[in-house]
């Protein structure tokens, strides 16, 4: 859970950093680990709810 915390914070921050420079690089990273970010929230729920029901 923590790790897709820190996805959507570097994501963020690559959101500021597209706008000054390297535009096309910054906007793949964001969009990367927006993704990413999404993909460990639903691994980090189905481990809770697999864990939970034993």
């Amino acid at each position: 859970m923590i790790f897709g915390f820190l996805c959507i914070w570097l994501s963020t921050i690559f959101t500021v950093a597209e706008g000054f420079f390297f535009h096309d690089f910054f906007n793949l990273l964001e969009h990367s680990f927006y993704f990413l970010s999404s993909i460990l929230f639903l691994v980090s729920l189905k481990k809770e709810i697999l864990v939970s029901n034993h």
